[in-house]
């Protein structure tokens, strides 16, 4: 008995030894914070800092594009800096430190020969669009950034800023050059603000105030008008206190049809389509529309394409449309958080996201009355939010949707919620607490290739972007037979797979085309629009098909 009590000690010991190396492990690991210049002249020396490099270089090294620097580029080595001095024949690609504890993020440097020289006069020497000056040189995700220049154009009608995406981040490889026309490779090369309305804040010809978008890295920034591009100029993108990155992609072709029937001895009425286009954000892009029959009336009416129908042959019309679009898994490290709001103000383009609206009653006197007692004085952004989460998980259970209108504060009154009130629920929780959030509604994609029409919501952190969190699967659930790919179920809640595929993010206001009656508001319940479908003279009747994830790869 006693030899099998001292085993079971001496296991236990050696279980927590095990633990306790590996959390040693994690909180030793390099971590580079910013480069310093980004881009380089020959002979020139950079500095590395951030954090846990070691007191000395001994077993560590930096690396290039994942080759180690020969011994005479090293300068000097410490716990929070590193100097080195890069040959002349050392190209762009991207920095990494390796240490016994593990590697560090890369991140990126230029080589200044890679960069067009300014000439003696900008104003006489550019055609098109031309940047003298961006201010800050280095920023965080979601902070605004002042470009100077000239020939911007005076809106930004058809014009982008497109920033250097962050290849460390997406696994997609180095940057080696900026290529001399942005725009034919922008989608690999660069980002761009998501949304013009709410991510540029002024656009003139010699001025421009632009968010830096998610997905952007240290590298350059070109301004990409009618008129061409202008030439790439150096940005950094500061690293904050958290981060967020994408892996294994999956793509889906996903099918939507809907099918309109009038009877035989009515006059054809004019109906009006609102079909959902795919949400494109950090984690999913749409590729590309395969194919649409008929051609859609508008392709991009706000974030829907409107179909308009006025003639039934064979009295019925069915509508198509097959989507292509890549969906990323998402992985976020918000152990050590703690940003916040410049000057604790709420910026301008995340204002809808912290009132309230049809669809997230964050006003109401119960939200308003629970969030104090369950965030109480706390500051730190993702705390609030994790006590949050906690506090649902206690108090909210989930059920099977049964088909009723079950609405937030319903089901924070039962105690049980579906995944569409709980989503609506957990946003209306976030943005009384301060803490910007949308709910999310699309589909989850089985094994098996069957979607199944589900809800869940992301939040908002300052200099990291939009966090997501599904309330159900969290919880260990599994709609439908939903076989999760996380395999613990916490991870939900700041990291999601690859199999959400959005429809809508947030409150999609719909303003109708006709002005006719019959309009429909609730068609489906798989994106959180306005308006559906509105139609003028006649009779008809409408169905719409679930959606089909017709292919994956």
């Amino acid at each position: 008995m006693r030899k099998a009590a001292r085993r079971n000690i001496t296991g236990i010991l050696l279980l927590l030894l095990a633990a306790s190396a590996a959390i040693f492990r994690f909180l030793e690991t390099p971590k580079i914070l910013s480069v310093d210049p980004l881009a380089f002249s020959a002979d020139g020396v950079v500095a590395i800092r951030g954090k846990n490099f070691g007191d000395i270089r001994e077993n560590r090294q930096v690396l290039m594009d994942s080759l180690p620097l020969t011994q005479s580029a090293y300068i000097s080595w410490n716990d929070e800096e590193i100097t080195l001095r890069l040959p002349p024949s050392t190209d762009s690609g991207l920095l990494q430190i390796v240490t016994p504890f593990g590697s560090s993020n890369a991140e990126i440097v230029i080589s200044a020969r890679r960069l067009p020289e300014k000439p003696d006069n900008p104003v006489q020497a550019a055609t098109g669009p031309a940047i003298m000056a961006v201010n800050p040189a280095e920023a965080a995700i979601g902070s605004l950034v002042e470009i100077d220049g000239i020939n911007f154009g005076s809106n930004v009608q058809f014009s982008d800023v497109l920033f250097s995406r962050n290849s460390a981040g997406t696994g997609s490889g180095s940057d080696d050059a900026a290529p001399a026309d942005a725009r034919m490779n922008r989608d690999a090369t660069y980002v761009e603000p998501e949304d013009p309305n709410l991510m540029y804040e002024r656009w003139d010809d010699k001025s421009i105030s632009a968010r830096v978008p998610e997905g952007a890295g240290s590298g350059t920034i070109v301004v990409s008008t009618p008129q061409g591009d202008s030439a790439p100029f150096t940005f950094g993108v500061k690293q904050g206190s958290g981060s967020k990155y994408l892996f294994d992609p999956a793509v889906y072709s996903m099918r939507l049809t809907i099918r309109i029937k009038k009877p035989d001895t009515k006059e054809p009425p004019t109906v009006v389509l609102y079909l959902p286009n795919p949400a494109s954000s950090f984690s999913q892009n749409l590729d590309s529309m395969q194919e649409e029959n008929p051609e859609p009336f508008m392709s991009d009416y706000g974030k829907v394409a409107v179909f308009k129908i006025s003639e039934f042959p064979g009295n019925e019309v069915v509508v198509s449309r097959t989507a292509l679009i890549t969906v990323h898994s998402v992985e976020s490290d918000l152990d050590t958080y703690r940003d916040s709001f410049q000057n604790g103000k709420i910026p301008p383009f995340l204002q809808a996201y912290v009132t309230e609206d049809s669809l997230v009653p964050s006003k109401a006197k119960e939200i308003l009355t629970l969030i104090v007692k369950v965030t109480g004085r706390e500051k730190n952004l993702q705390k609030k939010a994790l006590l949050i989460r906690n506090w649902l998980a206690k108090s909210i259970a989930w059920k099977a949707s049964s088909g009723t209108r079950d609405t937030p504060l319903s089901a924070l009154k039962e105690g049980k919620a579906d995944s569409k009130s709980y989503a609506l629920l957990a946003s209306a929780l976030f943005r009384a607490a301060g803490v910007p959030a949308l709910p999310v509604s699309g589909f989850l994609v089985r094994k098996d290739g069957a979607g199944i029409p589900h809800f869940w919501m992301e939040y908002y952190l300052p200099a990291v972007g939009w966090i997501p969190y599904d309330p159900i699967l969290s919880l260990g659930v599994k709609p439908q037979g939903f076989d999760a790919v996380l395999d613990d179920p916490a991870h939900y809640f700041g990291s999601i797979d690859n199999r959400h595929v959005a429809i809508s993010r947030g409150l999609v206001s719909v303003s109708p085309l006709l002005g006719g009656s019959g309009a429909e508001t609730a068609k489906v319940p798989w994106s959180f629009q306005t308006l559906f479908e509105e139609s003028i003279g006649g009779v008809y009747s409408s169905s719409w098909q679930e959606i089909e994830i017709i292919g994956s790869y």
